[in-house]
């Protein structure tokens, strides 16, 4: 239980960092249940009423603040400083509750929160493995989620994976039949986001290190035809950061002064010369074109391959303002999807702009990736521009035109493929990671509630780089010595389990055999044709670490290798090859 606490509070440590970084007015409250203790205001005046019973084990460890580093330190540090012992049982609707009289408590002392367009989001991180008081109408269900939808409240849960040895005791696996349906019940009711985690390193990644706000580069009509058009609003879909250059003049003592802007002119390349163009002459022969987005037609989704998706790509939805936009759009959406088609569209951003092909990918589901439930995005569009001849290559690759490209696996070697797809299957995962409990229903309770999602999906996948940078940034903020280690990410997780050496399944392992039996020629891939013993020296130790060799063993033999071929003569020394061995540093 102690790992799967780090791991929150890891996760927990970033998402506050990340705050601190980026949106340092923003406020964050902590609240930890199953605490020995209880601290909290809702008990505080349930028991003034003479009820003491209420809202019990659930500690504000920090209410309302600007992100600080007194907050980072204490949750960097609530795992170590847990207190040893069972906890106090509480219940997970109950801290909901406290979670949302304290942020009721903060809209009420700023009227700028009171504004719907103001994010404001619950993270409640549980295994659920606590008793649920019965609520039989669900009135007390209800007034959350009223409250909730009254202040645009987003609900994320974060499914912590369930300790195995408390699952094992029936009255945990039956206070998991009795959590689920009731948290369910709130889930269908308001816009929430789910996160199953399978692992601790999961449960760390389930906190974003930052957010994107999205930026409109298209707001005007969507035209269909010349009788019909739709108010529409085009964000981007993904961000770029531009980084600053700056010109120098190119000379032989050096880099040069430095050119200001308005002493720059563009330059276009005309065989061997260069054309300078100032910005009155290119405005003046560009392609004037209005900015727009035009229907041209529709075509089969399947007909268009990803690959000839380009560069950047936008989302079109309706006008908000405009509510005969919303039914229009919403209508063309469900219409194309459920006829497994796309539009093709002209796409002019700006004025005076490229004229991009693009084709818009219906979204039907009311979920799908992002915010489900209550306040779900509606169905709309995703453009993605599509290539113009100019764009098209081929490709000549040498393998493509090699001997037997043509012909068909034999279907020995197709079955073992298809052995090992199957194996390699990123299943979706169940809340709890598949823990079996003794309590009749608890496993159907856990596999009803469970949205189906893959592992490793773009949403619910951290940046382990990200993530270990934050994490040593952290360190030395909290002077921390020594640095924790980064530990295993979700990727590396994910990994060991499908395919790492010494980590992989019985069914990888049993797959793998297959296919290499099926193609006997088949092996690890001969990178080190045409080089030397010496070039080929590191490729060699890699191979060996992989392989579950010993670290320090691998680096003996690398080392005694590596003297054999001084002594023998075998390799003429270069720079290249001593630099190649050596990562770039001389001798």
């Amino acid at each position: 239980m102690r790992d799967t606490l780090q791991a929150a509070c890891d996760g927990l440590a970033i998402f506050i960092q990340s705050r601190m970084l980026t949106k340092a007015g923003s406020q964050v409250a902590v609240l930890m249940c199953g605490t020995a203790t209880t601290d909290n205001d809702l008990h505080d005046e349930t028991a003034a009423s003479g009820d003491e019973q209420q809202y019990r084990y659930i500690t504000v460890k920090h209410p309302f603040e600007h992100p600080s580093m007194d907050m980072l330190r204490s949750v960097a540090n609530a795992a170590s400083e847990a207190v040893p012992g069972p906890p106090g049982s509480s219940d997970v609707i109950d801290a909901l509750a406290v979670a949302l009289d304290a942020l009721y408590k903060l809209i009420a002392t700023n009227e700028a929160l009171m504004n719907l367009r103001v994010s404001k989001r619950i993270v409640l991180v549980s295994n659920f493995a606590d008793k649920v008081k019965a609520d039989p109408d669900d009135a007390f269900k209800d007034t959350l989620v009223r409250k909730m939808l009254e202040r645009a409240v987003v609900l994320d849960v974060v499914a912590a994976p369930l300790n195995r040895d408390r699952v094992g005791v029936s009255p945990a696996s039956a206070y998991l039949v009795d959590a689920l349906p009731q948290l369910r019940y709130i889930l269908d009711r308001v816009p929430h986001r789910f996160h199953p985690a399978a692992d601790a390193a999961e449960l760390t990644g389930s906190f974003r290190s930052h957010d994107v706000s999205p930026t409109s580069v298209y707001s005007g009509t969507f035209s269909i035809g010349t009788e019909c058009s739709i108010n529409v609003v085009a964000p981007g879909a993904t961000h770029e950061l531009t980084l600053a250059r700056e010109y120098r003049v190119a000379d032989d003592q050096g880099d040069g002064e430095a050119v200001p802007e308005e002493e720059r002119i563009k330059v276009y390349r005309y065989g061997k010369q260069l054309v300078p163009v100032s910005a009155e002459e290119e405005a003046y022969l560009s392609y004037a074109v209005a900015r727009s987005i035009k229907l041209l037609g529709f075509v089969d989704a399947d007909s268009i391959p990803r690959h000839h998706y380009m560069k950047d790509c936008w989302v079109m939805v309706p006008d908000k303002d405009d509510p005969s936009a919303h039914a229009a759009l919403g209508a063309l959406a469900r219409a194309a999807a459920r006829r497994g088609q796309v539009a093709i569209v002209r796409f002019v951003p700006t004025n005076r702009g490229a004229i991009n092909v693009c084709v818009a990918r219906p979204v039907d589901a009311a979920g799908g990736a992002g915010i489900h439930g209550a306040g779900a995005p509606p169905p709309h569009f995703v453009l993605n521009a599509l290539p113009f001849a100019e764009d098209v290559r081929d490709f000549r690759f040498p393998s493509f035109a090699g001997e037997g490209a043509d012909e068909r696996a034999a279907e020995t070697a197709l079955e073992a493929a298809r052995g090992l797809v199957e194996a390699l299957q990123l299943r979706p995962a169940s809340l709890g990671g598949g823990v079996k409990s003794d309590a009749e229903g608890a496993s159907e309770a856990a596999s009803a509630y469970a949205d189906p999602c893959e592992r490793l999906t773009p949403e619910r996948t951290a940046n382990p780089t990200l993530h270990a940078f934050l994490r040593m940034v952290a360190d030395a903020a909290l002077e921390r010595r020594p640095p924790r280690k980064p530990g295993q990410d979700i990727l590396f997780g994910a990994l060991k389990a499908q395919g790492a050496p010494g980590g992989e399944t019985a069914v990888v392992r049993d797959a793998s055999a297959a296919l290499r039996a099926a193609v006997p020629a088949l092996g690890r891939p001969q990178s080190g044709e045409g080089k030397s013993a010496l070039q080929r020296l590191p490729e060699d130790l890699h191979q060996r670490l992989a392989d579950g060799f010993d670290a320090a063993q691998a680096l003996q033999d690398a080392s005694t290798q590596l003297l054999e071929l001084v002594r023998d003569g075998e390799q003429k020394w270069n720079d290249a090859d001593v630099q190649q061995v050596c990562g770039g540093q001389s001798f």
